[in-house]
């Protein structure tokens, strides 16, 4: 999770200057802002606590949609550009986002084919 974090994070600097941000100045920022935009869904991993798949599937989409509304408000601020262009650059943000989550389930299903999976055992 925290790899995808960082990649998020080098993703938001690496976009900066074609939205028109200053990103030169705090090179850490769009760590930063990636870091502050997952908090809710990390946070959110309390509710597996209590194992019922609805209530989990409900709590995490809130925790995205959270999530989500942080990075576009938190976008002008931190990266200092105006809110026009936030809306552009969020949604790209959300579609790499979603690249390295897909990313991440696919990696972990080629391990889990090449033997490191978890071994379920009748009992």
């Amino acid at each position: 999770m925290l790899v995808g974090v960082f990649a998020l994070g080098y993703a938001i600097n690496w976009m900066a200057k074609t939205y028109g941000a200053k990103e030169e100045h705090v090179p850490s920022n769009g760590i930063a802002l990636a870091a502050y935009s997952c908090t809710p869904l990390f946070l959110a991993g309390f509710a597996l606590l209590y194992p019922v798949p609805w209530f989990n599937a409900i709590v995490f989409l809130v925790a995205a949609c959270y999530g989500a509304w942080l990075m576009f408000d938190g976008l002008p601020i931190v990266m200092g550009i105006e809110k026009d262009r936030a809306v552009m650059y969020a949604g790209a943000l959300l579609t790499v986002a979603l690249v390295i989550l897909v990313s991440t389930r696919v990696g972990s299903v080629l391990l889990w084919n090449l033997g490191v999976g978890p071994v379920f055992i009748s009992g």
